[in-house]
């Protein structure tokens, strides 16, 4: 783990604000003190697991629309971004 990487992760891991971050499939891959609070799971048992785990089942089929677009963009804009000639 490089220096940016791992500042970046304490800086994030002792935020109060429940902060978490999800894969592509939508599997939690970052789960900090705060959501452990907020949601009442660790890190331990949230990490892996899917977004299904924090949000209600009746909200479940439009967040999973909505998170399908938003990656549909970023893989749309990812690909299209050209690295710099070096």
């Amino acid at each position: 783990m490089n220096l940016a990487t791992a500042l970046a992760e304490a800086l994030l891991a002792t935020r109060s604000d429940a902060i978490v971050a999800a894969d592509h499939e939508g599997n939690v891959v970052f789960w900090n003190p705060g959501a452990e609070r907020l949601f009442g799971y660790s890190a331990d048992e949230a990490l892996g697991r899917s977004l299904d785990l924090i949000v209600p089942e009746r909200l479940r089929a439009r967040h999973w629309e909505g998170y399908a677009r938003v990656m549909t963009c970023i893989d749309f804009y990812s690909s299209s971004i050209e690295e710099p000639a070096s």
